[in-house]
């Protein structure tokens, strides 16, 4: 069997661990969910309520929130694409970050379109585009979606 092609997203964490994956990650939904904490917090503050109780319940549910959300895009936006043939390997950042073992799969069907390109892998439709792949025309070329066998278009489900 030949070494695989792989491809990285724009996203790819590299070698980076997964605590500093994570805690790069979590920034962006933490300002945006502690904005209207912050923006409530300060219109109480101004009309002379009491604000602890109620900013502390809202903080730690807009940190709860945005670790959950961190950690759902962190195990589902694919980052790493490795095609051997007409098998593939979809690999998360969260993937990438502890090492973990490559699973194989059939590529079943794999469709070119204006604005990127569709590949269809068990009962997962991904959308890749041009924008964030560096070796977008390497990959396009790469997955031959004219040439895949016919057993590998049906779904076996």
């Amino acid at each position: 069997m030949a070494a695989p092609a792989v491809f990285r997203h724009t996203d790819h964490p590299g070698d980076t661990s997964v605590a500093l994956l994570y805690s790069r990650a979590v920034g962006r939904p933490v300002g945006w969910l502690m904005l209207p904490v912050m923006v409530g917090a300060l219109v109480q503050a101004l009309q002379g309520a009491p604000i602890f109780p109620e900013a502390f319940i809202a903080a730690a549910g807009a940190l709860l929130l945005a670790s959950g959300w961190t950690h759902f895009q962190l195990r589902n936006r694919v980052v790493e694409i490795r095609l051997s043939g007409h098998r593939i390997a979809l690999r998360t950042a969260f993937d990438v970050a502890r090492n973990a073992p490559v699973t194989w799969e059939p590529l079943l069907r794999a469709k070119r379109q204006r604005a990127g390109l569709h590949l269809y892998v068990g009962d997962r439709t991904l959308h890749l585009d041009p924008n964030d792949w560096p070796a977008y025309s390497r990959l396009k070329t790469a997955v031959q979606p004219d040439d895949a066998p016919e057993q590998a278009r049906v779904c076996p489900y």
